[in-house]
């Protein structure tokens, strides 16, 4: 079988993709473990950038051939199905690096899920209606104008990725080793060239985002407390490093403490903490809140508010209390930063 020019790019551009998907899941011990949500996550995006490689290329490989109409129809089918799949992933991915709640990530589940299930259901009818595609001369697909909606979809959920973290940052929000720049741009890269060329580099695009992300979970795994998904003790050392440096600054620290449940009370903390704030785990069931502002009344409620969320929890589970304990110190005018930071380790 002889590959037209264009088709022959587009296969190579899209085994190379694959490649390289499967190497970082064969290679990476974390991925293959997948014990946190994020790494979970990202372990799908990896998976259906795979599906969407070897989708591609199996339809680009079948583009000018006198034959395979139906399995042109049926791997177009999955390669859509798949992009759904990386669009809503990627979705719930950055939110979870942005909240670090699997509680905020399933209030969002349901909701976001729906037009995607909608979707994959349109797909699977056509099959055998073609409202979405069909399958036209020389196995060239002919959209209808719901593959354009589907595709706005997929577009509108990246989209929607993009505003998340965009407010996120404007809301003081502290968000560390994810840098959504060096994802976007190679995404953006391939798209561009599937809309305004004959070649199709989307696969590449995506596997080439997902490398710069996996370089930035590199740098942050070494932070990572493995028991409640938040920072561990070696980053208060890490900010005060910086903080000792000048890079950082830090008002106020707030420490709750639990002897009993630390998985219960770093669910309350990743609900109720402010966004502009930093919760470390640093063991034993005790847990550090930097806020780098906050005056002294918002202190006292954010405690209260704390305090009652984990009454409330002792209440309903009898035998797993919290028990709670919490102080509060604010920086007093000259006090060193780093000192005051160390002395809540």
């Amino acid at each position: 079988m002889i590959l037209a020019e264009r088709s022959a790019v587009t296969v190579y551009s899209d085994v190379m993709a694959f490649l390289m998907m499967l190497g970082l899941v064969c290679l990476s011990s974390r991925l293959r473990k997948r014990e946190t949500t994020g790494e979970k996550l990202y372990f799908v995006l990896c998976l259906a950038v795979m599906v969407d490689a070897v989708c591609s290329s199996i339809c680009y490989a079948l583009h000018e051939q006198p034959f395979g109409a139906t399995a042109e129809l049926i791997f177009k089918t999955i390669l859509e199905m798949s992009m759904l799949v990386l669009a809503y992933y990627w979705l719930l991915y950055v939110d979870f690096k942005l909240f670090g709640s699997k509680d905020h990530l399933i209030r969002r589940l349901g909701v976001l899920f729906v037009p995607i299930l909608a979707g994959a259901v349109a797909l699977v009818i056509n099959l055998f209606t073609g409202i979405v595609f069909t399958i036209g001369p020389d196995n060239h697909y002919v959209p209808t104008v719901l593959y354009h909606v589907l595709e706005g979809l997929e577009y509108y959920y990246f989209l929607l990725s993009l505003i998340l973290y965009v407010q996120s940052r404007m809301e003081g929000r502290q968000v560390h080793f994810f840098h959504i720049a060096p994802v976007l741009l190679p995404t953006i890269a391939g798209t561009f060239i599937n809309i305004f060329t004959p070649y199709s580099a989307a696969a590449l695009g995506f596997s080439i985002a997902l490398i710069f992300m996996y370089f930035s979970m590199i740098d942050a795994w070494r932070f990572d407390d493995a028991e409640t998904g938040l920072y561990n003790k070696e980053y208060l050392s890490y900010v005060i490093a910086m903080v000792q440096d000048g890079r950082r600054e830090c008002r106020n620290v707030l420490t709750f403490e639990t002897k009993s449940n630390p998985e219960a009370l770093a669910e309350i903390l990743k609900r109720d903490a402010p966004r502009d704030g930093e919760l470390i785990h640093t063991g034993e069931g005790r847990f550090v809140l930097l806020l780098e502002q906050g005056e002294k009344s918002a202190l006292k409620l954010l405690q209260t508010l704390i305090e009652e969320a984990a009454a409330e929890y002792d209440e309903a589970h009898k035998g797993q209390e919290i028990a709670l304990t919490q102080t509060c110190r604010m920086r007093r005018k000259g006090e060193d930063t780093a000192a005051l930071i160390a002395a809540c380790r």
